[in-house]
């Protein structure tokens, strides 16, 4: 049903169907024979002694007393305001279970308002009354609500917030026991070194390695500016014995170079970006040759067609494309990019179906707030790349489900 920041889950079709206890138990007898049920209610004064190990025993008829134990309580009301606090962020579970574990207990228990229970129970009135009915009693379950408070107490306070920050700066791994990940790319690459992006992947230890300016077109070029390739090199060579690959490369291809060089080249656009795709294959089989590879869509281009600000837009203003254009030719070639991932059993990253938006263009959340900087704002880059990239990667990483190609 999902993780609320709400005592009890908003209505919905799963939640009915979860609380139709009358559905459920119907089923169950057309299966078995009304006659071989037995229904406990699950309310401590309904409980032989108050205890379900007891009432257990006492359903089968065991010649013999269960060891009672507590084991599977509900949550306390902090815990689970800070479990459902980090659910929604996207942390990580092991964060979210040592946090469970180690914030200070507020002694309370999660209750919504009295006005909120009562509706909530209301709205299953119908299957409850042919519960009862089927049951044969006259009442089910406690519709006494003066324990209940005005408002609900499903709330995180400054408190609540403060022993939520301890239990997390509290958690830490060990480095030799992290995952390494290798990140090859130009500048947009750093986004792996923001804090935001590392808090949420704790397991993972980034190694990034981000040239900026550097091209797929110049990686064959020994007089390269940048000598990207040299230093990816190393790169590879220093990390081999990494878990996971991530490259992130193209946008200054398809947002100027491609452009440059069929201007400067008389060369068609067509052959220039296929130049430089046999390029990124070049340097993707080389890095699954130990370890398996993740390859990101390049960035969609953010400098506008006027106005240029900053260093790079002005640079880049020697070609005469449109916005339009730059971003027709990125989404073409990230389209290529997916074919060639696929041949290579590699990981394509696709983050374009996110970040366009109706128009064609790229979504205003993603423009950074200075507008001298051409990179997608971080923040949203972040939470981009925790919905698109991790679930796979801790899937190859930590031995989960496996991940289709």
């Amino acid at each position: 049903m999902g993780h609320h920041l709400s005592a009890l889950p908003p209505i919905s079709s799963d939640v009915e169907k979860y609380f139709d206890y009358y559905e459920k138990i119907a089923l169950w007898s057309k299966v078995f024979g009304k006659e071989n049920l037995n229904i406990r209610v699950y309310e401590k004064n309904e409980l032989v002694n108050g205890n379900v190990c007891d009432d257990f025993s006492s359903a089968i008829k065991l010649p013999f007393d269960l060891p009672s134990t507590e084991t599977n309580e509900s949550l306390s009301r902090r815990s689970s305001l800070a479990c459902h606090y980090l659910l929604g962020k996207g942390y990580q579970p092991n964060l979210i279970k040592h946090v469970k574990r180690n914030i200070k207990d507020d002694g309370l228990k999660i209750l919504p308002g009295r006005a909120e229970a009562e509706e909530f129970l209301k709205h299953f009135d119908a299957s409850n009354n042919k519960l009862l009915n089927f049951l044969g009693r006259k009442t089910l379950f406690n519709r006494e609500f003066d324990a209940y408070p005005n408002e609900s107490n499903f709330i995180m306070e400054e408190e609540d917030y403060d022993e939520l920050l301890k239990a997390v700066v509290s958690y830490t791994v060990p480095r030799e026991k992290k995952k390494q990940v290798l990140v090859v790319g130009d500048s947009h690459a750093r986004v792996f070194s923001s804090k935001e992006l590392q808090r949420k992947t704790r397991r993972i230890n980034w190694n990034v390695c981000s040239v900026s300016g550097a091209t797929l077109s110049g990686l064959s070029n020994p007089n390269s500016k940048t000598q990207a390739l040299n230093v990816f090199d190393k790169a590879l060579e220093k990390n081999s014995k990494r878990d996971a690959l991530v490259f992130l490369l193209g946008e200054v291809d398809v947002g100027f170079v491609i452009w440059y060089r069929a201007s400067r080249d008389e060369v068609t656009i067509k052959e220039a970006l296929s130049k430089s795709l046999n390029n990124y294959e070049a340097l993707i089989r080389k890095g699954k040759m130990n370890s398996p590879v993740f390859v990101l869509s390049a960035p969609l281009p953010t400098i506008p067609d006027y106005g240029a600000i900053g260093d790079v837009a002005k640079e880049r203003s020697k070609i005469k494309a449109s916005l339009e254009d730059r971003t027709e030719l990125t989404l073409d070639f990230n389209s290529q990019l997916k074919s060639l991932c696929g041949r290579l059993g590699a990981h394509y990253i696709d983050c374009d179906v996110n970040v366009v938006n109706e128009e064609g263009g790229l979504r205003h959340e993603f423009y950074n707030d200075n507008p001298a900087d051409h990179h997608y704002d971080e923040s949203s880059y972040v939470s981009l790349i925790s919905d698109v990239l991790f679930p796979g990667l801790r899937s190859v990483l930590f031995n989960k489900r496996g991940l289709k190609k």
